[in-house]
């Protein structure tokens, strides 16, 4: 075919023959022979002609997969397409690989690609490596993001970080939503009182569905005061003037000695009568509440209350300890015709409780009142929830971001964790740790769910469309 008098690119595209040998060898490595054309299209043509041509075929995914492979995305590519426009710097065709990134970005914008380049988002940056990455972009090259989205259409800007950051802080904003409404609702009659509750479960309904625009949650900026921000939308909203955060508001004391001793009533109390639980004066309605709820099939009153015990916390990694056991319980809901032991129920609920209150009472004297919301359905707090997969959320300091925690207590090396509960610990796995209360004392894992084995075990065990598990058995080696 000639090829050894050819001097140019351009030469071997113009020739028929090389084309059509180029596609051939590539159509006998790749056992696709009726892709021949495809191949001679790709190589005679230009590499923005090849594009369109993918673009018009809608096959976008399979380019995004292919510049994946090499190292380099299609939005990682177009990011720094962007930023040479702006610069005035002509961006190739094509970019091979990282390392050929790289040395163009020092030659021609003299920056270098950060050792975490890897850890950089570009198609959400919703990571810290993503926003350190921006910020030194923007400061060194003395660039906009708003400059960056004028050249790159489909970059979206800090949206879901923006909102991940807003969301940690709603944990602090709600607590003192709801320090402020006890605060208004101490001084009104038992009748209004009663609306305590779904008052006060208001701010995370009206937090969950609000949709942010652009202006109270600007996109394209990086530094943002989300405390600020929340706070005066939240007065807004619910024309409070929120008070400065105190410690959790819990079940008045005057009725806990009622309560103990009626622990099982207590569990079917509405959120109206739950309610009069968080203020005084409210006794003789409180009893006879328990008095229209006792049937014949409640227990007798227990007498008394134990004290609670503070844990030592020990700091432990199970990553080479866990197995989802093969041949692991996978129980399923029961209908009435179910066979559960209600008292093996009733004996492991009150283990769960026992655990929960030692790891609240233990939290609290290590961090403080004001660092421990306790929101199980076990919980004596206002806030109780138990579909949000997890028992607590903690902090160290009040500097710190929330953590969830969720607390199993575990008799042998094995305990049952909720299909629900292992999602939520999965998507929030960098701030998810488990506590495993055994022998009097708090087993605390941070890395628990970074496990990549189970977390890819449970994706396969959930991958069936016609029956999942309900709940889990985790081994783990004390």
């Amino acid at each position: 075919i000639c090829a050894e008098s050819y001097k140019k690119i351009e030469n071997f595209q113009a020739s028929p023959k090389f084309c059509g040998a180029f596609a051939e060898i590539m159509c006998i490595l790749f056992k696709v022979n009726e892709s021949k054309n495809n191949y001679i299209s790709v190589f005679k043509d230009s590499v923005e002609f090849s594009k369109e041509l993918i673009k018009a075929d809608s096959l976008e995914e399979y380019l995004n997969e292919a510049y994946e492979l090499l190292g380099l995305s299609q939005n990682e590519s177009s990011f720094w397409e962007a930023v040479c426009e702006i610069k005035g710097v002509r961006w190739p065709d094509f970019m091979n690989d990282e390392q050929e990134l790289n040395n163009f970005l020092i030659e021609h914008l003299e920056i270098d690609l950060p050792k975490e380049d890897r850890q950089i988002d570009f198609d959400n940056f919703s990571t810290i490596e993503s926003i350190r990455f921006l910020k030194n972009i923007t400061d060194s090259l003395g660039i906009t993001l708003e400059k960056i989205k004028d050249h790159f259409k489909t970059f979206i800007g800090l949206k879901k970080w923006h909102f991940d950051r807003l969301t940690d802080v709603s944990w602090e904003i709600e607590k003192m939503y709801a320090n402020t409404l006890w605060e208004s609702f101490s001084s009104r009659n038992k009748e209004e009182q009663k609306g305590f509750i779904d008052k006060r479960n208001a701010f995370r309904n009206w937090f969950n569905n609000y949709d942010w625009n652009d202006a109270e949650l600007p996109a394209y900026l990086i530094e943002l005061d989300y405390f600020s921000i929340l706070k005066g939308k939240a007065n807004i909203e619910f024309d409070l003037e929120l008070n400065e955060n105190k410690n959790p508001i819990v079940i008045c004391p005057d009725y806990v000695d009622i309560l103990a001793k009626h622990e099982e009533i207590e569990k079917s109390f509405n959120n109206e009568q739950r309610s009069l639980l968080f203020f005084s004066g409210n006794q003789d309605e409180i009893l006879k509440i328990i008095e229209s709820l006792i049937t014949p099939e409640v227990e007798k009153p227990i007498e008394g209350k134990k004290d609670l015990l503070i844990l030592p916390i020990v700091e432990t990694n199970f990553v080479n300890k866990t197995s989802f056991s093969s041949n692991r319980r996978v129980k399923q809901k029961t209908g009435n015709g179910g066979a559960v032991d209600p008292n093996k129920e009733k004996v492991k609920r009150k283990a769960g409780k026992n655990a929960e209150l030692r790891v609240r009472d233990t939290f609290v004297e290590k961090y403080g009142r004001k660092n421990v919301q306790w929101i199980s359905g076990n919980s004596d707090e206002v806030r109780i929830d138990d579909s949000l997969g997890y028992d607590f959320l903690y902090r160290k300091n009040e500097d710190d971001e929330w953590t969830f925690m969720e607390v199993k207590s575990v008799s042998a090396n094995s305990f049952i964790i909720s299909e629900n509960e292992l999602n939520v610990a999965f998507i929030n796995k960098d701030k998810y740790h488990l506590a495993l209360v055994k022998m009097d004392q708090i087993n605390i894992d941070s890395d628990f769910f970074k496990n990549s084995d189970l977390e890819n075990e449970y994706n396969l065990i959930n991958s069936g469309h016609s029956i999942k598990p309900y709940d889990y058995e985790i081994y783990v080696e004390f």
